[in-house]
């Protein structure tokens, strides 16, 4: 399929947050942007990259397509050659990472070029590939040989890629990766029950960590300085944290939740969902841990996916109707 490039009008909205306690501040004003490319059924935005380009997927009548919008509005969508359905994952200079569907086959990895163009790829002997984030033209995620078991890969900027594993893991989910080249994700133990957290630094050692009393922790985002920010379950609620560079922890939520998931970070950014009332919010935590509850105009979900270091942030929310849109938040 050929890429089609198209401009789609957006609406920007000025909205207040919604206070759940006096310790939550507003942010001034932010504005909502709310897309789709043409055609769409629904839309879902996956990140967000420095310069304000989102990328994702959508569906149409026929299939799942990729996508990514420039800092202007413009929306180009694409596929790989052959692709039946394509999922825009993460997004860094123009870049886009993600994974493709071909008939009969399992999934794959992409990478979609600033002209056009793509790098196809899968870890050795994998039958289902599942690239996650995208940063300094290095791609980190996790695949599988159909043992029914997850391992972790990095694919290098020159397109070398390696795999690893969390000593004794059953599953390893490499979830982020930074300028630098560290990375961040998840692993359940040889137990089956427990997740825990680990970083993979530039000298490929693996450490695992868990925030004090975690029954159960996710890593989801780390940022350019090597912290590292996720959510995990105390026994009671799920709450986020913050893992410092010398291992202590930080931990955060949005008051009136049982369950604060963050979701992208940068630059002391953070953003996430929540629950509350039994429904889906998202939040946005500024570098001095002010946390602002936000739904975009109209939204009866909510769901950011990536943050950019001015604190931009991509997303998807579901209307009145059902129907997913993509959105920009900008503060």
């Amino acid at each position: 399929m050929l890429p089609r490039t198209l401009t789609v009008w957006t609406t920007g909205f000025a909205v207040f947050a919604t206070f759940f306690a006096c310790d939550i501040g507003a942010q001034a004003n932010p504005v909502y942007t709310s897309f789709d490319p043409a055609s769409s059924t629904a839309t879902f935005a996956a990140g967000i990259d420095a310069a304000g380009n989102s990328a994702g997927y959508y569906s149409d009548s026929t299939a799942v397509h990729g996508f990514i919008r420039d800092p202007g509005g413009i929306i180009t969508t694409f596929d790989p050659p052959g692709a039946i359905n394509t999922y825009g994952q993460s997004v860094g200079s123009g870049k886009v990472a993600g994974r493709y569907l071909l008939v009969n086959t399992g999934g794959k990895g992409f990478l979609r070029k600033t002209n056009g163009n793509f790098a196809l790829f899968d870890p050795a002997g994998s039958v289902d590939t599942f690239p996650m984030s995208i940063a300094n033209g290095a791609i980190a995620g996790y695949f599988t040989q159909g043992t029914g078991n997850f391992h972790g890969f990095l694919r290098d900027a020159a397109g070398a890629i390696t795999s690893f594993d969390v000593p004794g893991a059953i599953h390893t989910h490499a979830m982020a990766i930074n300028n630098a080249g560290v990375i961040a994700g998840s692993y359940l133990d040889s137990g089956g029950v427990v997740n825990h957290g680990f970083l993979r630094d530039t000298a490929a050692t693996i450490t695992p960590f868990d925030p004090p009393g975690s029954t159960d922790t996710m890593a989801t985002a780390i940022m350019a300085n090597g912290k590292i920010v996720g959510h995990y379950n105390n026994g009671n609620a799920i709450r986020g944290f913050i893992r410092r560079t010398n291992a202590t922890f930080q931990t955060f939520h949005v008051p009136g939740s049982q369950d604060t998931e963050p979701t992208a970070a940068a630059n002391g950014w953070i953003a996430g969902t929540y629950v509350h009332a039994g429904m889906l919010h998202g939040f946005i935590r500024d570098p001095g841990g002010t946390i602002t509850p936000f739904d975009p105009p109209g939204s009866t979900r909510t769901a950011p996916s990536g943050i950019n270091a001015s604190g931009v942030i991509a997303g998807s929310y579901r209307d009145t109707g059902n129907v997913s849109h993509g959105f920009i938040r900008t503060p």
